[in-house]
């Protein structure tokens, strides 16, 4: 059966899009004429598209998703976003979503469920690290661990003179960061400011894809919010390239109450829908999937633990 990227080659396009068109996106913003070549060359090398599940062939699946989410972030907007984009996956895929509320820290250890996946904030998991649960930590492995801080800190703490940044934002970034922006440009600490007249994912993927095609590519993108670096990040993946590897790629932006960025420049902020959606995906084609992408899955503001023993 053919593959996404032979169709993507044939017909022309990002292999994102053929994905997209195939599920059936209505939200993608592509012409009739792109749709009906996808689907034709599709056809013409005998791919096999998956009908939309019913819900009672939904209710009848044998894999069961099983979110726990503490109570006390119950309306984070990280969460609901994250939580949107397993729910989207698992929709177009046929599985069934169950989630579990619980209070912070108190993981219910004992279940059937085949994936499980927790949601929980870095510093109370890292508190029920400390229990020294053996099942737990025989059954689950952390990822990362985020910090909170400023975002005008983060942007000093990762331009510095030796190995400055190129940085995207938008006219919707703050001005708290614009100023911070200029000044560290003044100081010869940001190789490149590139402001997109809209702040808009696809202003920023045009944007990302021509500085990958660059001679020199930046080693390091800062995006001023999750739209931009959804963009971004959605260009790497177009052009074949891993961020994090030859480009350190970031994002200041955590939500509407506070800015998050991580230390590392080895880890990336995912925005959080593509996070849950991803993450998802990946309990589900391990085969498929390298270190670095299941490393990818994580953001700032929310930890998640998912049962590693398919993997081992």
């Amino acid at each position: 059966m053919a593959t996404l990227k032979e169709i993507a080659a044939e017909a022309g396009v990002s292999i994102s899009t053929v994905s997209r068109v195939l599920k059936g996106d209505t939200s993608l913003q592509v012409t009739s004429k792109t749709r009906d070549t996808i689907f034709r060359v599709a056809d013409s090398l005998g791919y096999q598209r998956k009908k939309a599940p019913t819900p009672s062939e939904m209710n009848q699946s044998p894999v069961t998703i099983t979110v726990y989410v503490p109570f006390t972030y119950l309306e984070s907007t990280s969460l609901k976003e994250t939580m949107r984009g397993i729910e989207l996956y698992c929709i177009s895929e046929g599985f069934l979503v169950k989630t579990i509320h619980h209070a912070p820290g108190n993981f219910p250890y004992d279940t059937n469920d085949v994936f499980t996946i927790y949601l929980e904030r870095a510093i109370e998991i890292e508190d029920a690290q400390k229990d020294n649960s053996e099942k737990f930590t025989k059954n689950t492995r952390t990822i990362t661990h985020s910090v909170q801080i400023d975002e005008s800190y983060a942007l000093r703490q990762w331009c510095t003179p030796e190995m400055p940044s190129t940085v995207v934002f938008s006219s919707m970034t703050s001005s708290r960061v614009r100023d911070s922006v200029r000044d560290l440009e003044a100081k010869g600490r940001i190789k490149e400011v590139i402001q997109c007249p809209r702040d808009d994912a696809a202003e920023s993927y045009q944007t990302t894809m021509r500085l990958l095609s660059a001679a020199q590519r930046p080693e390091r993108i800062i995006y001023g919010n999750q739209l931009l670096a959804l963009g971004g990040l959605r260009a790497f993946f177009d052009k074949g390239v891993q961020p994090g590897h030859e480009t350190k790629v970031a994002c200041l932006h955590g939500d509407a109450n506070a800015r998050f960025m991580l230390p590392s420049l080895t880890v990336q902020e995912m925005p959080y829908r593509l996070a849950g959606e991803l993450l998802v995906k990946n309990l589900f084609t391990s085969d498929e999937t390298d270190e670095f992408q299941r490393k990818i899955i994580l953001t700032p503001k929310i930890h998640w633990y998912a049962s590693w023993k398919e993997f081992d």
